[in-house]
């Protein structure tokens, strides 16, 4: 996903919050064709620091991860602020008992400077997109 962002024309930096050994394998990956400004964190607090120091923008990327996340973690990320201005949330329905629906209709109160579309995957049965996208203010 970091490569294709780049692909397309990101210039910024791209955080990568992950397993530590995944984190590595990312960073060779990603030096190796030529992606350079890319962060990674392993823990809620790099996480933080790393997205307090962003600038611009920011998108917050999770496809089918936060929903095979322990529940612990996705309390520390949607308590998190702020985390994003964008996201694009990819879930199944339920993952080892959890019921994933219900956790993000729950998410998205804790952002409400975002607007919220949650769609079905069609040719996915049992898994939709949340998409979700910062509000202008006018004055």
């Amino acid at each position: 996903m970091c490569r294709m962002a780049y692909t397309w024309g990101f210039q910024g930096t791209y955080t990568i919050y992950d397993l530590p050994e995944l984190s590595a394998l990312q960073r060779y990956y990603l030096q190796s064709v030529g992606v350079s400004k890319v962060r990674t964190a392993s823990d809620t607090d790099a996480l933080r620091d790393a997205v307090l120091r962003s600038a611009g923008r920011r998108l917050f990327i999770a496809t089918w991860s936060l929903s095979e996340a322990p529940q612990y973690l996705r309390e520390q990320l949607a308590s998190m602020q702020p985390l994003a201005d964008a996201f694009l949330i990819a879930y199944q329905d339920e993952f080892a008992g959890l019921d994933n629906e219900k956790f993000f209709r729950s998410w998205q109160p804790r952002f409400p400077h975002i607007a919220w579309i949650n769609l079905r995957i069609n040719h996915l049965p049992g898994n939709s997109y949340l998409f979700g996208v910062g509000m202008r203010q006018v004055d």
